[in-house]
């Protein structure tokens, strides 16, 4: 298998997101995001996402570069952001950056997401508050079907109790 450098492995996922159409400034962060997670040893949401990225950017409904990120409703301390389907990663750091901007007048900063795909490794985004001296708690909804780590034997328990 190749081995390739981070730098190099960056330049080569940053010139295929602009082949395809997504802005530099986006294709930086994606490509660093991405190789990244792979640095961090989280190889599933690393370079082996571009393929996938790729069909789904043909696709043109779920990711859709340079598309506007918005706030679309705020308070002081809190905003809903709509993604409007670009990457998750490009949202999540928008959020972030949002967060972290609320948190730094207000003591608090929540931002919640809505119209995004994968955000990658969301321990990116919790490093970002670190850097200025803040925690980041950062969740992510996969889809309803998600169940919490041992839920099922929960469910399981219970059906049993009942019956």
């Amino acid at each position: 298998m190749p081995t390739f450098k981070a730098d190099h492995l960056r330049r080569i996922v940053f010139n295929i997101l602009t082949a395809v159409g997504t802005p530099g400034d986006e294709a930086e962060i994606v490509a660093d995001h991405l190789v990244k997670a792979n640095l961090y040893g989280h190889d599933s949401h690393g370079v082996i996402r571009i393929p996938y990225y790729l069909k789904v950017i043909e696709g043109g409904e779920l990711i859709k570069p340079g598309a506007e990120i918005r706030i679309v409703n705020e308070t002081v301390s809190t905003a809903v952001v709509d993604g409007n389907h670009n990457f998750g990663q490009v949202t999540g750091r928008k959020a972030m950056e949002i967060a972290i901007e609320k948190a730094s007048s207000t003591g608090i900063g929540m931002v919640t997401l809505f119209n995004v795909f994968h955000t990658g490794r969301v321990g990116e985004y919790s490093e970002m508050a670190l850097e200025h001296n803040m925690i980041g708690i950062v969740f992510a909804l996969l889809s309803a079907a998600t169940v919490a780590l041992g839920a099922v034997l929960v469910r399981e328990r219970l059906a049993s109790q009942m019956s």
